[in-house]
């Protein structure tokens, strides 16, 4: 009695990797970005948004054509980041607008609450 083998054939060998590249093009794709600019207003919620938001005086929309025009949420809620680092980005922020200064925040356009991107990082601009 013969022994049978699996092996390949030629066509199935051909189309791995198309298969493969199919599975990668169907990825989303996400982009990050920043922007630096004053901040003019703040949201804070219960069940939207995150629960906390900023309002950029230059829009994110400029780096990140997929997110919401002027705000960004912080994640207040804990969903994309800590609820620690969210709320400390946010008062960051809070602080920059009092002082009248600049900020440089770090966008997510793959993470967002209700359209509007996340922050990932706020850099105070003395």
């Amino acid at each position: 009695m013969m022994k049978k083998h699996n092996l390949l054939t030629l066509k199935q060998v051909w189309l791995l990797p198309l298969m493969l590249l199919g599975l990668t093009a169907f990825d989303a794709q996400s982009d990050t970005g920043k922007v630096t600019t004053t901040v003019s207003q703040f949201l804070i919620t219960d069940g939207n948004y995150g629960n906390c938001m900023a309002k950029l005086d230059v829009s994110p929309r400029s780096e990140l054509p997929q997110c919401g025009n002027h705000w960004v949420s912080f994640s207040c809620d804990g969903t994309y980041q800590s609820k620690d680092i969210a709320y400390r980005m946010l008062d960051t922020t809070q602080m920059a607008a009092v002082l009248d200064k600049e900020v440089t925040i770090h966008l997510d356009d793959s993470r967002r609450h209700n359209s509007f991107c996340l922050a990932t990082r706020v850099d105070f601009i003395p």
